[in-house]
């Protein structure tokens, strides 16, 4: 009796056991994060390839805690473009992909409550393409991509109003992908630098100016690379860039004041990788970093400031 009675305990333990609820975001690449003015928060999204048709989570970082803030959002898209519009309080997405042959074509807007679809026409399908609220012509600006199915590597420019999609040009820096964007507020541009042309890395800097894309630098700072990751730091006005692979994954940082590159040194730095994501903490005045990839995906958060450098957070 006695027997049976401990081999229906131990049958029974595992379901006794308390599930404990997950504390943060799984490690990932290809992800993005974004600051959402009315939330107060970083928000993370997408990241790698999951179910097609499963509803994926957001996660918010309030400087100390991650948290879900949705999880009821669209499937994962690896390498899809997102932005936050500050004017409109949504938050955006297009594109990205599942696998090498299954590609999203859809937008979707979340008003911090509902997820909608956007009906019309859309940039298309694609993946490695970023976008960026351009707050100074009052525009997210959608750059490039490619879809891999058909070795389409796209050239283009478009821009979201808040309601529809434009192609606002077709020309600019050329092709490329895994570059790094960010939008430099004190100087009203549109940045994106680097990236691979499928050939050969680059390490030149571009801005849009809303109408047209001009080179502003041809690559008098960081090495050649691609993976890279950039955020602009509003307080003290420098665009900081980290990280990104050329052969290897890269571990350094460096500052862009408008004029000029200058490398940033401190005590600590994240471990070299590439395809992280990185945004403004518009409250706490500092640049958050989570993820990205080196031989494995990483689940690490860093936190930058001009005067304390990295700190490593979560």
């Amino acid at each position: 009796m006695y027997r049976y009675v401990g081999m229906i305990v131990l049958v029974l333990m595992p379901f006794l056991t308390p599930i404990r609820a997950q504390r943060q975001p799984e490690a990932r690449s290809g992800h993005a994060l974004v600051w959402h003015d009315k939330l107060g928060m970083v928000l993370l999204v997408n990241g790698d390839y999951q179910s097609s048709d499963t509803p994926s989570k957001v996660w918010g970082w309030d400087g100390t805690t991650w948290q879900v803030v949705s999880d009821d959002a669209p499937p994962t898209q690896s390498l899809g473009a997102v932005a936050y519009d500050s004017k409109r309080d949504i938050l955006l997405l297009h594109g990205g992909s599942q696998s090498a042959d299954d590609y999203n074509a859809k937008t979707w807007t979340w008003d911090g409550k509902v997820w909608a679809e956007v009906e019309g026409i859309t940039p298309g399908a694609r993946d490695h393409a970023s976008m960026v609220y351009d707050a100074a012509h009052d525009r997210v600006v959608f750059f490039e991509g490619q879809y891999f199915p058909a070795q389409k590597f796209y050239t283009d420019t478009w821009t979201w109003d808040g309601a529809t999609w434009k192609q606002a040009a077709t020309t600019g820096p050329g092709v490329r992908y895994h570059y790094a964007m960010a939008y430099d507020s004190a100087r009203q541009q549109v940045l994106v630098f680097g990236g691979t042309t499928g050939r050969a890395d680059e390490n030149d800097l571009w801005d849009w100016d809303g109408m047209q894309w001009t080179q502003i630098d041809a690559g008098t700072g960081p090495s050649r690379r691609s993976g890279a990751r950039m955020a602009f730091d509003e307080q003290d006005g420098v665009m900081v860039m980290f990280g990104g692979r050329t052969g290897r994954a890269l571990d350094d940082t460096w500052l862009w004041n408008g004029k000029a590159w200058s490398k940033f040194t401190g005590s600590a730095a994240p471990s070299a990788r590439s395809h992280h994501a990185m945004a403004y903490d518009r409250v706490r005045h500092k640049i958050v970093l989570f993820g990205g990839y080196d031989r494995d995906n990483l689940s690490d958060t860093w936190e930058w400031d001009i005067t304390a450098g990295w700190v490593k957070a979560n």
